[in-house]
């Protein structure tokens, strides 16, 4: 009878392996798809122009301030992202 543990303790673990890997590489890919996300949304605001940037109320290096308050890792002190991240426009 302690063979049979044996048999069914060596063909569990490579399952348990097998999902472990696979979450790990879902968790991988993820991230690699968020910083191509970011990336992309970086290159698209240095192609804003100066006089864009102005009217927005923003320069060039609060890209990186705004997002990390967009997406909730610090505290909202942009009136707009408070709009959106709290879903009140009246603020």
């Amino acid at each position: 009878m302690s063979s049979l543990a044996t048999i069914t303790t060596a063909t569990a673990t490579p399952s348990s392996a097998r999902s472990g890997f696979m979450a790990l590489l879902r968790s991988i890919l993820s991230r690699l798809a968020q910083r191509r996300q970011l990336a992309h949304e970086r290159r698209e605001f240095e192609g804003l122009g100066v006089d864009i940037l102005r009217d927005l109320g923003v320069s060039r290096y609060e890209f990186n301030s705004f997002v990390v308050e967009y997406d909730g890792y610090a505290e909202a002190t942009r009136l707009r992202v408070a709009r959106v991240r709290y879903k009140r426009p009246w603020i």
